[in-house]
């Protein structure tokens, strides 16, 4: 039979989850050359109550964005509306959704992983899963752990979002400046979104991953059946 303490200690080292992540992980590299998107970004490394707050601001670079290319739109009816061309690209774009629907999947299996170990002792080491919020505790229920997930996937899918639009709104004001560039800037324009998407996600959902199998494994070894 094991004790509190090597209770404790099994669940640091195999079952060590999602509190210290956020904190590990650095910004991307364009953040220098785009510290709009790279702001936005940065809300990734917040506590769900800090990005909760931060998620309000989003809508101040935003405006600003229409109201600096709405003259340029005005004076030529022919081209489409800034926002809704923003909106439309932004919807349709796969790394809108992408990058939050597999964190969803990695926490998901690892917070389902966990309920075998849970169930014979050991503790939670991250503190928004904890019954009194500090590390090692008792875990919250299994749906209470599963509306902190899903809470997270509409603010990473809201993070994701309003990098998007910020990154179309800046590809669109550049369009309308520089159309013989037209080719160049979607190109880069894709680039950047398809890195900040694979940089999300690996954010988002590789140490998950590695937790839900190393929850596989050591319920396995200890003979816990689901």
């Amino acid at each position: 039979m094991l004790g509190n303490q090597a209770i404790v200690f099994d669940i640091s080292a195999f079952a060590t989850r999602r509190s210290g992540v956020r904190a590990s992980c650095r910004p991307p590299l364009f953040s220098r050359i785009f510290p709009l998107i790279a702001r936005l970004l940065a809300a990734a490394y917040r506590s769900p109550s800090q990005a909760f707050a931060f998620r309000r601001s989003l809508l101040v670079p935003a405006a600003i964005l229409v109201l600096l290319a709405s003259p340029a739109v005005a004076q030529e009816p022919a081209h489409a509306s800034f926002g809704a061309d923003v909106a439309t690209h932004v919807i349709f774009d796969p790394t809108t959704y992408v990058p939050a629907l597999i964190g969803y999947d990695a926490m998901s299996r690892d917070w389902t992983s966990s309920q075998p170990l849970f169930a014979h002792g050991f503790v939670e080491h991250n503190p928004e899963f904890t019954v009194g919020g500090l590390v090692n505790g008792q875990p919250v229920s299994y749906g209470a752990g599963r509306q902190q997930i899903l809470s997270d996937l509409w603010l990473n899918l809201e993070i994701s979002a309003a990098h998007n639009v910020a990154a179309r709104a800046i590809e669109r004001v550049l369009l309308d400046r520089h159309p013989e560039h037209a080719k160049l800037i979607r190109r880069l324009g894709w680039a950047e979104r398809t890195f900040a998407a694979g940089w999300l996600t690996y954010h988002w959902s590789a140490n998950r991953y590695r937790q839900w199998q190393a929850n596989e494994q050591v319920a396995q070894q200890l003979g816990y059946g689901r």
